[in-house]
């Protein structure tokens, strides 16, 4: 399953704040959508989110592997989880979780 969007260019002056937004929301094992995808709805084995910031906008996507039985309601609670992001602030534990793992893999990219 790829649900995607156009995103945003790498000379964005909010790229620090969509890192950690990306990071909530599925851009670590903690992540809303892996949360509730995986862990409470067992549709995917894992599923991800991503910003690819280009020089131009680049592609916002999610990615996951799901049995056809189960497409649709994932497909829904997906969208679910993307609107609420949107609608409601994020709370203080998931800033500082997204935060401690963003400052941990930022050495790991220059290996």
């Amino acid at each position: 399953m790829r649900i995607g969007h156009i995103g945003v260019p790498r000379r964005n002056d909010d790229f620090h704040a969509i890192s950690v937004l990306n990071a909530i929301l599925g851009g670590t094992f903690n992540s809303r959508l892996n949360r509730v995808i995986r862990e409470e709805k067992g549709y995917s084995y894992g599923i991800h989110s991503s910003f690819d910031m280009r020089g131009h906008a680049g592609p916002f996507g999610i990615r996951t592997a799901v049995e056809t039985a189960v497409t649709a309601p994932a497909i829904v609670d997906t969208l679910q989880i993307v609107r609420a992001i949107r609608e409601a602030p994020v709370t203080s534990d998931e800033i500082g979780i997204a935060r401690d793992y963003l400052e941990g893999v930022f050495p790991l990219r220059f290996e």
